[in-house]
């Protein structure tokens, strides 16, 4: 329907020289000489119709945009007048959390030099159908002043050996950068403060949630939900002209008499020195009334009796040639003593939309003035609620509970719990089913496992075992799709029992209905034969090519219809009262579970010829 139009847009083309790529002769019509690439975009959680599909073409080492074509409501599109060669697709959209990505056989990618290619032959019509994946965005937002404003923000990504890698560089924007088009997962957030090359390239910086540090390892981790921004503020950059650490000391340890207390993490700028170290208490969280602890200096603190009741601060002096020193403090720790007995903490099972609450099995020595709660799920801080509700991304991961008491002598106790998310019990969708159920056959399942059980997230990773009964009998070794029904499987009752583990939910198991086996058949068409000469004196055969091979055969000999007395072997001697009478045989092969039927010869005529098969 749409060849004319076609033809005039190439002719078009061709005579004011505006399509890209080498000229066509002129003796090649555009439906010889140009090919198509069709298809069909699904976007399951969004709208179609703001996606453009961009056919890319190669231009030396690199891949430029040909043409943009935007699908219909349906999400089908097409793109014809493409000259022989090779292609690759791109897709974006407007939304932050989806971003550009490229087609593979496989699914998708975020770069184009792992796309898949299309090659075009004149006169094809090559059919390309993708996915829109729903990622993340990350929403960095500068507050650092003008002169500090990096050039440039770099995603980290951790590979398999647990190394940190550059995977996106984005310039900087005046107020906020959007990185959009993140596939779930964990990252962590790069700033370059000095012009780079173009393409990926290593940070000076890297971000945390109490300002910039200069190692990676001591970023701190970024979640990417599935069609959610994350909102990521910047710090200011530190001013030059002020002695700052890159990375505070952090302390840990026992804060109770008898422990210690030890700061450590601390990382300083290579001319920086530490110029004194003292350990300050005061009667609460706030530094104002603090007062040094005589004798105490050093990154290591002894607990002692009389600190309780008191919050513990490391205060590091730090200076530099040419510049004023500067003091940093640490945040309290609050030194108390055991409780004499405490209770036993754990959780609700965590599912899936259901509220998981910590659960006290016994009683304090004290009644607790405070009790905090801290939830994470692999490691992400998710809340300080009593309770907390596991979201769909967070089947089969770790939930941890930390619970910290405090009563009015301060005495203090942490108690912790953990578990995995669990999403509850696998809806059943379908039943499935057998097909050639016979003896001698492969019998097998009709439907592939993974449509048994509903889809949900991660299912293509379930690990499904498959179990055929007898009469509710496992059989022994028969473990995959399909069985090889034996002879002893006959008239008994066959079932398929099909179990899918997924981490995160119950085991789902599911039965076929129960079939009963027949017996099996051997392959028609067959008949018998008889050779021999037809002579009185001679003996005759009777013969059968049977599949499968039987284990014997029945013989049942007649004559004008009538069955011979005694004639019931494969060899027949001819008498003279046979002669111009018809002959025939019946023959029955025997195997066992397979089915017992006779089929009979065509009838032979005693003229003392000879017959052959």
């Amino acid at each position: 329907m749409r060849r004319p139009f076609l033809a005039l847009t190439v002719l078009l083309a061709l005579v004011f020289g505006v399509l890209a790529g080498p000229a066509t002769t002129a003796t090649a019509t555009a439906a010889d000489s140009t090919g198509s690439i069709s298809g069909t975009v699904t976007y399951p959680d969004g709208d179609v119709t703001t996606v453009q599909v961009r056919v890319l073409g190669p231009a030396g080492a690199r891949w430029l945009t040909l043409a943009t074509v935007r699908p219909d409501a349906d999400g089908r599109w097409r793109h014809a007048g493409l000259a022989p060669g090779r292609y690759r697709l791109g897709y974006v959209t407007t939304s932050d959390v989806v971003g550009t990505f490229y087609r593979t056989t496989a699914g998708t990618v975020s770069d184009v030099t792992a796309a898949s290619t299309l090659t075009v032959a004149a006169g094809s019509d090559l059919s390309a159908d993708v996915t829109v994946p729903l990622g993340g965005a990350l929403k960095v937002t500068h507050v650092h002043p003008d002169d500090e404003a990096p050039s440039a923000l770099v995603v980290m990504s951790r590979s398999d050996d647990g190394t940190w890698n550059p995977i996106r560089t984005v310039t900087a924007g005046s107020a906020s950068t959007t990185v959009a088009g993140l596939e779930a997962g964990t990252y962590r957030l790069g700033v370059r403060r000095k012009p780079s090359s173009t393409g990926v390239s290593s940070p000076d910086l890297f971000w945390t949630r109490d300002g910039l540090v200069a190692d990676v390892a001591d970023g701190d981790d970024l979640e990417v939900v599935p069609g959610e921004v994350l909102d990521v503020p910047v710090s200011p950059l530190t001013p030059h002209d002020l002695v700052q650490p890159l990375v505070r000391p952090t302390v840990v340890g026992l804060a109770q008499p008898g422990g210690t207390l030890t700061a450590t993490g601390e990382r300083w700028p290579a001319d920086v020195r530490v110029v004194d170290r003292q350990w300050y208490r005061a009667a609460g969280s706030s530094p104002a009334t603090a007062v040094p602890i005589p004798g105490r200096t050093g990154t290591v603190l002894p607990v002692t009796p009389d600190l309780v009741g008191y919050h513990a601060f490391l205060v590091t002096t730090l200076g530099a040639p040419g510049r004023d020193r500067t003091t940093h403090w640490t945040t309290g720790q609050p030194i108390t003593q055991p409780f004499a007995s405490v209770p036993r903490l754990t959780v609700t099972a965590p599912r899936v939309g259901t509220d998981t609450r910590a659960v006290l099995s016994g009683a304090w020595s004290s009644p607790p003035a405070l009790v905090t709660y801290r939830w994470t799920v692999d490691g992400v801080l998710k809340g300080f609620s009593p309770s907390f509700t596991p979201a769909p991304d967070q089947i089969a991961k770790t939930l941890h509970l930390e619970v910290t008491a405090i009563d009015s002598s301060f005495r203090s106790a942490t108690l912790r719990a953990k578990t995995l998310v669990s999403g509850g019990r696998r809806g059943l969708r379908q039943l499935p089913a057998l097909r050639n159920v016979r003896v001698g056959l492969v019998a097998q399942l009709a439907e592939d496992s993974s449509g048994t059980f509903e889809w949900v997230r991660g299912a293509e990773k379930a690990r499904r075992t498959f179990e055929w009964l007898l009469d509710g009998k496992v059989v022994r070794g028969a473990a995959g799709r399909q069985y090889l029904v034996p002879p002893a499987a006959a008239h008994r009752r066959l079932t398929v029992r099909v179990t899918e583990s997924l981490p995160g939910y119950d085991v789902a198991v599911a039965t076929t209905n129960a079939v009963v086996v027949p017996r099996g058949s051997f392959v028609r068409p067959w008949r018998p034969y008889i050779a021999g000469r037809f002579s009185p004196g001679r003996v005759i055969r009777a013969g059968a090519n049977v599949h499968p091979a039987p284990t014997g055969f029945r013989y049942r000999w007649y004559l004008d219809g009538k069955p011979i007395r005694g004639a019931t072997g494969k060899r027949l001697r001819i008498t003279k009262a046979m002669k111009n009478r018809d002959l025939r045989v019946a023959v029955t092969p025997m195997r066992p579970g397979y089915e017992v039927r006779a089929v009979r010869s065509r009838r032979i005529r005693v003229d003392g010829g000879g017959w052959w098969p």
